[in-house]
C-alpha cells in the first residue's frame, strides 16, 4: 500500500483506532448514526455491540446466545452480524 494522505502509515508502537482505517478504506462514515430524539412512542432501543478485531474468537456465536436469551426474556431483538468472513 503506498503512503500518502490517502494511505497513512502508522508505526507499530502507535497504532491508530481501527474504525478509522476502515472508514478511509470503505470512503464513508459507516460509524456515524443519526441522532434520532427519543420519545414514549418511539422509545430508544438500546444497542450492544460485540467488537474484536481477531477473528475466530467468538463473537457470532456469543452474539447469537446473547439474542436468544434475550429473545426468551420477551426483549424485541434484532441481530445484524457483520463478520463477512
Amino acid at each position: 500500500m503506498p503512503a500518502g494522505p490517502e494511505f497513512p502509515l502508522f508505526e507499530k508502537d502507535d497504532p491508530p483506532p481501527v474504525y478509522v482505517v476502515e472508514r478511509l478504506l470503505m470512503g464513508n462514515e459507516w460509524a456515524t448514526v443519526r441522532d434520532v430524539p427519543c420519545t414514549k412512542r418511539t422509545r430508544c432501543p438500546e444497542r450492544l455491540v460485540f467488537f474484536s478485531v481477531k477473528g475466530g474468537v467468538g463473537r457470532s456465536t456469543a452474539l447469537a446466545a446473547t439474542a436468544w436469551y434475550l429473545a426468551k426474556k420477551g426483549k424485541r431483538v434484532l441481530v445484524i452480524d457483520m463478520d463477512f468472513q
